[in-house]
């Protein structure tokens, strides 16, 4: 059995709504989620965060998390081309980045601000060294405060080419006089105050309220985000333990249908059908595997084959709908856990059982060539130890019996793994139960029953 990646988009797009988690994006090939606090407790392993939230009773801040389910989509095509060509797969540019040999318009055009936002000096910058306006400052330090390379005094622009007296040019090629502008803002005045003028303030961000800093009065800087991504393939272990949660939440349900629109205001009585999967195994050292959906109705002991394909298409719900009521059960869940199990006993006895009859066969000869080996190997010792009574050593001795006693239990266990390989049996075992609601009384499934 394998899945691919339709398959395991459906698979897990089918669980988030279930754990009722929040979709923030979805792609053909990947999906950004909210996880809900329940999938986040299954997912994400925090423990003792969620300790800590429950003792103390603060809103609960779940992880945002990536899931990829077709890892080949989301590779660029120039990235796959590169790769291609080179074998190696290309190194990313760090965000904000420009090539190398990129002409200054384009230089310019990258480091630019927003239009329409207002020119502020770099947050690094000291004001000049001026008390009047037309003194010269210190050489090297410009109004803008960044130091610089101009030779001009008063002047501090960042690494350019300016050469205009007050100018600070930035990388470009900029002729009209500036106040030190930050990067890519040369050539138009500044908001940066001139020498011995006023200065401009910046308003600081707000800190979010965190958890440490609302009880312990601690406040961190914020991390850089990081948007945690899974690739979801077939065997993998974050897939796996999808599978194990799914499994576990769901060994027993209990659901109910959906009621049809209707104008009666009589209600509608709804039987109930007990429903456990088997999975069946054929051992030998081959192996095949079935599954048995099985449903008895706790009213009749009607028992029906297949039963979750015969309702899989119902609408099913977690809650009891309005304007319904549950008949009465005649049949308890151990009566009808036994008659369900006689059931399935029955039906497996009228298969053709010619593979079990192979398989011992097979496990005959294994055990007579096993024999074979072993038993002429421990006489010959056993004549050993007999024969030599009068000419062996003490040391010839323990060793030959030594080597009797490591054959034996060797012996041992090659029967005991040759009947494990080969013996024919079947496995029986109960995946998941569930009682289901279902409208109708006496037989809901209608045409579809065995």
């Amino acid at each position: 059995m394998t899945m691919n990646s339709k398959h395991i988009e459906r698979y897990l797009m089918r669980f988030l709504e279930v754990m009722d988690c929040s979709v923030i994006e979805k792609t053909p090939s990947s999906v950004l989620v909210k996880l809900s606090p329940e999938a986040d407790k299954e997912l994400t392993g925090r423990s003792y965060y969620w300790g800590f939230v429950e003792r103390t009773g603060v809103p609960a801040e779940t992880i945002t998390m990536r899931f990829i389910f077709d890892p080949a989509a989301e590779l660029d095509p120039l990235d796959v081309a590169r790769m291609s060509s080179s074998g190696f797969a290309p190194m990313a540019a760090p965000p904000g980045s420009v090539p190398v040999g990129s002409p200054a318009s384009v230089i310019s055009a990258t480091f630019a601000p927003p239009t329409g936002a207002p020119l502020r000096p770099p947050p690094q910058a000291v004001p000049a060294r001026t008390g009047v306006s037309g003194t010269p400052g210190l050489p090297g330090v410009g109004a803008g405060g960044a130091i610089g390379t101009s030779g001009v005094p008063g002047t501090g622009g960042a690494i350019g080419t300016s050469g205009v007296p007050g100018t600070g040019g930035a990388i470009g090629t900029s002729v009209v006089p500036g106040t030190g502008g930050a990067i890519g803002t040369s050539g138009v005045p500044g908001a940066a105050a001139s020498a011995g003028t006023s200065e401009t303030t910046d308003t600081a961000p707000a800190v979010p309220d965190t958890i440490l800093g609302r009880y312990f009065g601690v406040t961190l800087p914020s991390p850089i985000g990081r948007i945690p991504t899974d690739t979801l393939t077939f065997g993998s272990r974050r897939l796996e333990q999808i599978f194990q949660i799914a499994k576990r939440r769901g060994a027993c349900v209990r659901l109910f249908e959906e009621r049809k629109k209707s104008t009666s205001p009589l209600s509608t009585p709804y039987s109930t059908w007990f429903c456990i999967n088997y999975k069946v195994e054929l051992v030998s050292d081959m192996k095949r595997e079935e599954l048995h959906s099985l449903g008895i109705h706790m009213g009749t002991g009607q028992i029906e084959h297949n039963f979750w394909n015969k309702i899989k298409k119902r609408k099913l719900d977690s809650r009891l709908p309005p304007g319904v009521f549950l008949t009465s059960n005649k049949i308890t869940l151990n009566r009808a856990t036994t008659l369900l199990e006689a059931y399935l006993e029955k039906k497996l006895k009228t298969y053709d059982h010619k593979w079990a009859t192979d398989a011992h066969l097979r496990l005959v000869d294994e055990l007579q060539r096993i024999d074979g080996f072993y038993g002429s190997l421990i006489e010959d010792l056993q004549t050993f130890l007999d024969n030599e009574t009068v000419t062996r050593q003490p040391e010839a001795d323990q060793s030959a019996q030594s080597r009797q006693d490591g054959a034996r239990l060797e012996y041992k266990m090659r029967r005991e793994e040759a009947e494990w390989q080969y013996k024919p049996r079947i496995r029986v075992s109960a995946v998941n139960c569930g009682l289901f609601h279902l409208s109708g009384d006496e037989a809901p499934l209608g045409d579809e029953t065995r």
